[in-house]
């Protein structure tokens, strides 16, 4: 009881005395033997003599207000709560008053006492809705709630604890599926150029169900273009249920070959339940896909100092024969490449490199590796291995980043360096070369407003569908792919201005790519935005401060409020009636009761008319 142990051993017919120190409650009796099953039972304490008031059990009523009426205790409920309570003496308790508590930081108790009456030696009285509390909505699920009880008929004080359950929903990304059949050509695969549904899974995996889910798809690529707007709206999902629901995206025509768009999805629903996930989804096929089933395989061969390499029959790399293989024999010293037929890479600053092998060492030590090229004629090392010993089955995962990578002739080769007498075999099966890091380059500039009531971070500046927002000083910074571009900037309210034939040229800046807007309204008259939107907050990263941007197209009742990555509410920014105009509002890193929260990430929620348009924005708070 309470981590004390008294123990004795029974006598030849089984009976036993123990001496302890328990106080009346419970305890758990533990009866074991050699060779036998233990036994385990909870029993009863029960004083020597007088009345001797308990816990016994709970019942949960969350029908009414909050409540869903499921009987359990769940996030963000006001519940009463029905307590019986045992006097295991032998004297009648009289007027026994009770008063409930609890330090658990997820749990406010709004009626803590309850008069029980009389309670008879022996018998157990129940008080129905007596007690009345609380859960926060950002109450961890399956999270143990420990509750006191304090009893006392005026003389005697007895003290007795239990604990209650609560339930939250836990929501994951679980998934995505890319499906081309509406718009693309059906083959479940996307094509550069290609506008598909991207299947977006949500998974409660919780013990609650969760409320007003809302999913947003975010991606910077620059081949990327996410045409549905704002959050998805997963509506209720149960708990260990889940929910699909699909965005539209374009891939530009121009996206290398087998490159791989990296995708971010942030979860958000009532109560502040947040979660978070990111996946690569790879356009076009891959450079390389490989397994040698011929060899050499079309476009492949053997430069250097003679010819050991061949096919084998076997599967000692780990794939499924047959597979690449390189022999001791006939025996030289000096370097051979097995090559790759000619790649282009345009538009890529690096790529994504997997192999299976498997090292048959002989004595001394060699080296293997990986080289690229441009020319055919200068190789430079991707990745290398000193080899002395035998290496198992194994798959390799490489980045590789020569200067090579980008060109039109790009090369690969697999190298063997050394004294071939050294080794016995190397086999390499599996060979997949995919696409990595797209090279880009930036066009950088300032905007000027002149007259009007505009607001400059509003300013939307486009190059070829690629699109950015000035800071509050007007400077601006876009990232796109290396080309030639007209870049236009827009602001309802202002004559548009367009430069032509900007030149950007990758891992440089295209600088003073300047423009000046003028004012084509009647300054006395407010501007009203055409839609009601969440653009964003700058700076993003911040410290300490940053302002958080909107525009209302119509009047409404906002609420602007600010989560954490566990999905706590940590300050409310707006909760009132706006007129139709464009706001913002400065965060300055603190919560609602002054404190400055930590470094992390953070979510803004944004709704405006009752739910009609909401939208979350991440914020990183760096300090």
């Amino acid at each position: 009881q309470d981590g004390n142990y008294f123990s004795e051993v029974t006598d030849e017919f089984g009976s036993v005395t123990i001496s302890h120190a328990l106080i009346a409650g419970d305890a758990k009796m533990v009866v074991t033997a050699f060779n036998t099953e233990t036994i385990y039972d909870d029993v009863t304490v029960i004083p020597q003599g007088g009345a001797y008031v308990i816990y016994n059990n709970y019942i949960i009523d969350d029908s009414a207000g909050t409540g869903n009426g499921n009987g359990e205790l769940d996030y963000g409920e006001t519940v009463l709560l029905d307590l019986t309570l045992n006097n295991v003496g032998n004297v009648q308790a009289d007027n026994v008053d009770v008063t409930l508590s609890t330090t658990d930081q997820y749990v406010t108790i709004l009626d803590n006492t309850e008069n029980f009456g009389n309670i008879p030696a022996n018998q157990m009285v129940t008080v129905t809705g007596g007690f009345s509390f609380e859960v926060e909505t950002d109450v961890p699920d399956e999270h143990g709630i420990l509750f006191d009880i304090e009893a006392t008929d005026g003389t005697d004080v007895w003290t007795s604890s239990f604990s209650i359950i609560a339930h939250a929903p836990v929501l994951e990304f679980a998934g995505y599926m890319i499906d081309d059949t509406a718009q693309g050509n059906g083959d479940f695969f996307w094509d550069a150029g290609e506008t598909v549904d991207i299947q977006l899974t949500i998974e409660n995996s919780g013990s609650s169900i969760a409320i007003d889910v809302f999913g947003e798809l975010f991606s910077s690529d620059p081949y990327i273009t996410i045409n549905t707007t704002g959050t998805l709206n997963y509506g209720n999902i149960e708990e260990g249920a889940s929910g699909e629901l699909s965005c539209n995206v374009t891939s530009d025509p121009n996206t290398p070959q087998a490159h791989l768009a990296s995708f971010t999805f942030d979860i958000l629903a009532w109560g502040g339940i947040t979660g978070t996930g990111s996946f690569g989804a790879q356009i076009g096929g891959y450079l390389i896909e490989e397994y040698f089933n011929i060899f050499p395989p079309t476009g492949w061969y053997v430069e250097g100092s003679g010819n050991n390499w061949s096919g084998s029959s076997t599967s000692n790399a780990g794939g499924i024969a047959p597979e690449a293989k390189f022999s001791w024999s006939p025996s030289f010293v000096g370097e051979q490449r097995l090559v790759t037929p000619t790649i282009n890479t345009t538009g890529s600053s690096s790529l994504e490199l997997e192999f299976k092998h498997y090292i048959d060492h002989y004595s001394s030590s060699f080296t293997i590796g990986i080289y690229t090229t441009s020319d055919g004629n200068t190789w430079n090392t991707a990745w290398d291995m000193n080899v002395s010993s035998s290496l198992p089955a194994t798959t390799e995962t490489i980045t590789i980043s020569t200067p090579d990578v980008g060109s039109s002739t790009f090369q690969m080769a697999f190298f063997f360096n050394g004294d071939s007498w050294n080794i016995n075999y190397w086999y390499i099966d599996d060979v997949i070369l995919g696409g990595g890091q797209p090279a880009t380059g930036f066009i950088e500039g300032s905007v000027t407003l002149v007259g009007g009531a505009g607001n400059i971070e509003d300013v939307i500046i486009d190059a070829g569908g690629t699109t950015t927002n000035p800071n509050s000083f007007g400077g601006y910074s876009l990232e796109v792919i290396p080309g030639t571009y007209d870049v236009t900037a827009t602001l309802d309210g202002y004559s548009p201005q367009t430069v032509a034939g900007v030149v950007v040229v990758a891992g440089s800046a295209t600088e003073n790519i300047d423009f000046t807007l003028n004012s084509t309204v009647n300054t006395n008259i407010p501007l009203i935005p055409l839609v009601t939107e969440l653009t964003g907050n700058y700076p993003n990263p911040f410290n300490p401060e940053t302002t958080i941007n909107f525009s209302l197209h119509e009047p409404s009742h906002i609420k602007l409020v600010i989560y954490n990555i566990r999905g706590q509410k940590v300050k409310t920014l707006i909760d009132d009636e706006l007129e139709a105009d464009y706001h913002s509002v400065v965060w300055d890193g603190c919560d609602d009761s002054r404190k400055a929260v930590a470094s992390g990430v953070y979510f803004s929620l944004f709704d405006a008319a009752n739910g009609e348009y909401t939208s979350t924005r991440k914020m990183i708070l760096m300090k």
